[in-house]
């Protein structure tokens, strides 16, 4: 048997199961006596990042936090598994063509509190376009300069950089400062803050509160109930609101298709005002 074979016999007799060429160094840490209790295990994945575009990612249960960085030549992941000795983990990072996919879940099904989970942390090429399917857990994200795509069940997301963003989530709270495109969003709770977006902005949110501080192109929202406060906008800002108050300063236009219950304040619009 070769070096290949007996680690990918102690990970399956571990109970983990890593797939892909990608497999560098595993080491278990039990954080309790207790067998009952999770045990931590370390797992370390890279990938070269030549000729690829983008990184593909399947998330379950845990935190993700991934790191922009210009000119690294790989993709490096630090995986906190945090599981049982029976609890059968995948785990994996190859390349498909033109892509990177990493998956990185619990396979075994638990009906109780502490359930496994894996935090992640990625360094990889800022250059690199994201494209993200996440279970639960927060996602943190750094220094991307290229698009990035979101499927979140449910977890806080934050977002420092990136160009046009793809985003629905279920729940929790959503932060984006300084992308340098579009942003679509599509929310089911959760409050929602964003900070100098690049580009144009459509938001369609069930509940939680908005609030947008400068934005380069239009705004349009269409909301359950939360309130609404907007400031600096360079285009048009036309809302569709079911409940909550409306806060809109410096614009080039307000349109206020429904105010539902809630009062509606604006000021130094610099264009027609609908209401």
């Amino acid at each position: 048997m070769n070096l290949r074979s007996k680690l990918l016999a102690v990970a399956i007799l571990g109970g983990i199961v890593i797939y892909g060429p990608s497999f560098e160094v595993q080491s278990d840490l039990s954080i309790f006596s207790d067998d009952s209790e999770l045990i931590m295990s370390e797992k370390r994945l890279s990938l070269s990042a030549s000729e690829l575009s983008t990184l593909k990612a399947e998330t379950g249960a845990g935190k993700l936090e991934i790191q922009g960085v210009e000119g690294l030549a790989e993709i490096e992941l630090v995986a906190n598994v945090y599981a049982y000795d029976d609890t059968e983990i995948e785990l994996s990072l190859n390349k498909n063509s033109d892509r990177a996919e990493l998956i990185a879940k619990v396979v075994t099904e638990y009906n109780f509190d502490q359930s496994p989970y894996i935090d992640l942390m990625v360094r990889m090429p800022a250059a690199m376009v994201l494209d993200i399917k996440d279970g639960s857990g927060s996602i943190k994200i750094d220094a991307m300069m290229a698009d990035i795509k979101i499927h979140d069940g449910s977890g806080s997301i934050a977002i420092d950089g990136g160009k046009d963003l793809a985003i629905t989530d279920g729940s929790g709270s959503i932060s984006i400062k300084a992308n340098q495109g579009n942003i679509a969003l599509v929310d089911g709770s959760g409050s929602i803050n964003l900070e100098n977006v690049g580009g144009d902005l459509a938001i369609e949110d069930g509940s939680g509160s908005i609030n947008i501080n400068k934005a380069a192109g239009n705004v349009a929202i269409k909301d359950g109930s939360g309130g609404i406060n907007i400031e600096h906008v360079q285009g048009l800002v036309v809302i569709n609101d079911g409940s909550g108050s409306i806060n809109v300063k410096h614009a080039k236009g307000l349109t206020v298709k429904n105010a539902g219950s809630g009062s509606v304040n604006y000021s130094d619009i610099d264009g027609p005002v609908n209401l």
